[in-house]
């Protein structure tokens, strides 16, 4: 959504409340979603602070982040973004695969029920296997390369998950009633970490002439001192270095840029690096981010 764009406020609403928000009379945590009449206050799964939207007619007239202590501005904005406030949506797809399933697993035709009404239940996003294909984000990442950094971790902690949802289906197994499957023969929730080619595995240090190293290290500034840290981004910037401060969200992105250039850093709050000029992404490294331009060297 976008200042000056038009929404429908009862479509908004019922997205909203599909897409998992909580309706309440005042927004304090993630996935709330208060409407007092033309003013729609959300706080969006991943963001940094909750948003308030003032509506004249279908038009948004204006947006704000707002502090929930206070529920007081903080600052304007001429966009959001909302994403799901769960990880699955009870659409029409789900409705469909949940009848199909009454027929053909029977032994849990009150989950599918459940699901084929459309009602939200906790633990539901357990059941997800038996609605989608076994994908990961990794096969998602069709036109992009992506990289592994760290992948012995990574492959072990997947394995680490993948066994604990073994155990329990073993534990659960006995009370899943007559018809059900054995334990280890439903659909699994994690799926083992298995990249293809079209993944780059990036070890802390590389290990032989095929790896690819990425070497990683404190920016040499005091944290928390702005001109520590603009000092330390112009120096790297000497040495020909692309530089890339990730945030978490776009208020702290552009808050970091603000005080930066009040110590001489220009940085450009963008979506996504183009290796070309000092950036700053409202993403955190832990969420990953897209570099442009930048392409795998086994491809060419």
């Amino acid at each position: 959504m976008e200042r000056g764009g038009e929404i429908d406020l009862g479509d908004l609403v019922r997205t909203l409340v599909a897409s998992g928000y909580a309706r309440t009379d005042r927004v304090e945590a993630r996935g709330e979603l208060a409407i007092r009449g033309g003013i729609v206050d959300i706080y969006p799964a991943d963001a940094e602070s909750p948003v308030r939207i003032e509506l004249w007619g279908d038009e948004i007239d204006s947006m704000r982040t707002f502090a929930v202590s206070t529920q007081r501005a903080t600052g304007e904005i001429d966009e959001v973004t909302v994403y799901p406030a769960r990880e699955m949506i009870l659409d029409h797809g789900v409705e469909d695969a949940a009848n199909r399933l009454r027929m053909l697993e029977p032994w849990a035709s009150s989950t599918w029920d459940r699901f084929a009404e459309g009602m939200a239940f906790p633990g539901m996003e357990s059941w997800s296997p038996w609605f989608a294909e076994e994908r990961t984000a990794l096969d998602e990442a069709t036109e992009a390369t992506v990289v592994v950094f760290d992948p012995v971790r990574c492959e072990a902690r997947a394995a680490e998950l993948s066994a604990e949802e073994d155990d329990l289906a073993a534990a659960l197994a006995p009370t899943w009633g007559t018809g059900a499957p054995a334990a280890g023969d439903h659909p699994a929730l994690y799926l083992a970490l298995a990249p293809d080619d079209a993944a780059i595995m990036a070890p802390p240090q590389a290990a032989g002439p095929g790896d690819v190293g990425f070497e990683m290290r404190g920016l040499d500034a005091t944290p928390g001192d702005p001109e520590s840290v603009a000092h330390a981004i112009t120096r790297w910037r000497t040495r020909n270095v692309s530089i890339i401060v990730a945030m978490d969200g776009e208020a702290a992105a552009n808050r970091v840029a603000r005080v930066l250039a009040e110590h001489g850093v220009a940085l450009d709050p963008t979506e996504a690096a183009d290796g070309d000029r000092p950036i700053v992404l409202p993403a955190g490294i832990h969420r990953g981010f897209r570099v442009a331009g930048v392409r795998d060297r086994r491809r060419r």
